[in-house]
């Protein structure tokens, strides 16, 4: 597999590297996101490009009785 293919479908050691620093580079901006609205207990989100799965997480924490898809 070549390094650009990691990009849309991350495999192997270069693809763990490549998520762990989507979460790094992302994180900044997912934790200003989250001041902005109130997630509901039971509420229904979606995580569109979830990268390294950071923010699913963090979602998670919130959506307690709801549903999470990512």
């Amino acid at each position: 597999m070549a390094f650009r293919d990691n990009f849309g479908n991350p495999q192997g050691f270069i693809g763990k590297l490549m998520l762990s620093g989507m979460n790094m580079g992302h994180s900044p901006m997912a934790k200003w996101a989250f001041t902005q609205f109130d997630v509901p207990d039971d509420g229904k989100l979606v995580d569109i490009g979830c990268g390294g799965g950071a923010a699913l997480s963090r979602m998670a924490e919130h959506v307690t009785d709801g549903h999470l898809t990512g």
